[in-house]
């Protein structure tokens, strides 16, 4: 199954597109998630969008490809003639031709799983309408070398869940050789920390295809993506890579995990309070939080923190200082943070569901908005 976020990336179709296309009922979702609402995708589906997808590509509308997809033989030759009708009254788009012609013909871009190695970055946080950037990266290249700094590849961090096309959320701007601590923006130096990263390495227009090669890698070899995708441009080239776990193996990350974690810390009163989930990693969007969905698969999707200690869930319990988690008969301490942003208040609490997973990968980032 495929959550919404991950089906949009993999088809290049926005979550907007996939939810209009509910409403009208062209498309529907395989699961509907009763008490979150979320929509679930089976691989199934995917033979019916691609045959939608190649009939909106040859121009019919929406409503003629309903009928399309559920008309017999004979119905659909008669709709397809009438169309075609009109392609002949109009000139016929050699381009198109070519361009669908030359992607059938393109070799998949690799993928490995490794650390991505790069310089420092600085990078500026901004709202995009759409992917024409360059004269973005001229602004900061300039800023930039107003400090003497050598600007070198182009870095677009990717904060969105899925395909978007407009109202893009991210981090945009170079590696540079150094932080000289007094610019305005972002520096990263070690981004992501430690662990190993999905790589997908191709050509700038190819851009939409090396996420969803990364996408059917880790489906198809057992990888979990946890991070934001970020793009790293080298002239004609792009690298894109995301903070991945192999989940067949003991992970370098979790071992440095396990071997720094001390809950050395007293968390308050403040707590007390009913939380419903908001988001599982990838991180939350702390550009717009109402915008990241719900797009997690939990069974503690509501989280309450009572004053006597204990929760809604016989196996976590609170002694006012952390949260206990008893996995047969092992005690797991819970790390936990409570944030406030636009006015609401966030827990962050990072566990795993099942002891098991804490073999191959460190506890996941689950966070809860408070609702009561």
């Amino acid at each position: 199954m495929y959550r919404i976020g991950e089906f949009s990336i993999i088809n290049k179709v926005t979550v907007k597109t996939l939810r209009y296309y509910d409403s009208i009922d062209l498309f529907k979702p395989s699961i509907v998630d009763k008490y979150t609402g979320y929509r679930y995708y089976d691989e199934k589906q995917q033979a019916t969008f691609d045959e939608i997808t190649k009939y909106k590509d040859l121009g019919f509308s929406l409503d003629e490809i309903k009928l399309l997809i559920n008309s017999n033989e004979e119905e659909k030759k008669i709709i397809i003639k009438e169309h075609l009708d009109k392609i002949n009254e109009s000139i016929v788009n050699e381009e198109s031709k070519h361009n669908i012609l030359k992607n059938m013909l393109k070799e998949i871009p690799r993928v490995e799983y490794s650390y991505y190695l790069h310089k420092p970055y600085y990078l500026k946080k901004l709202n995009l309408n759409n992917r024409k950037m360059d004269s973005i990266y001229d602004e900061i290249k300039t800023d930039l070398e107003k400090y003497g700094l050598k600007t070198l590849r182009k870095i677009f961090i990717n904060h969105e869940i899925g395909y978007v096309e407009e109202n893009i959320d991210a981090l945009i701007g170079f590696e540079v050789e150094k932080d000289l601590g007094k610019i305005d923006g972002y520096f990263l130096d070690n981004y992501p920390p430690k662990a190993k990263s999905l790589i997908a390495h191709g050509k700038i227009n190819e851009i939409d295809d090396l996420y969803k090669d990364i996408v059917i890698y880790s489906k198809d070899k057992n990888y979990q993506i946890r991070g934001e995708y970020i793009e790293v441009y080298d002239k004609g080239n792009v690298d894109v890579y995301v903070e991945s776990f192999n989940l067949n193996e003991i992970n370098e990350d979790e071992v440095y995990y396990l071997d720094h974690y001390k809950p050395n810390y007293e968390i308050d009163e403040r707590l007390i309070g009913r939380y419903k989930i908001k988001d599982i990693l990838p991180s939350f969007n702390m550009f717009n939080p109402d915008k990241q969905k719900n797009s997690v698969e939990t069974k503690y999707n509501i989280l309450e923190l009572k004053s006597d200690g204990t929760t809604n869930f016989d196996n976590i319990k609170w002694n006012k200082k952390e949260l206990m988690m008893e996995y047969d008969n092992r005690i797991i301490p819970i790390h936990v943070h409570l944030s406030k942003l636009n006015d609401k208040y966030y827990l962050d609490v990072l566990f795993n569901e099942d002891y098991k997973y804490y073999k191959s990968q460190r506890p996941m980032l689950y966070i809860y908005e408070r609702i009561k």
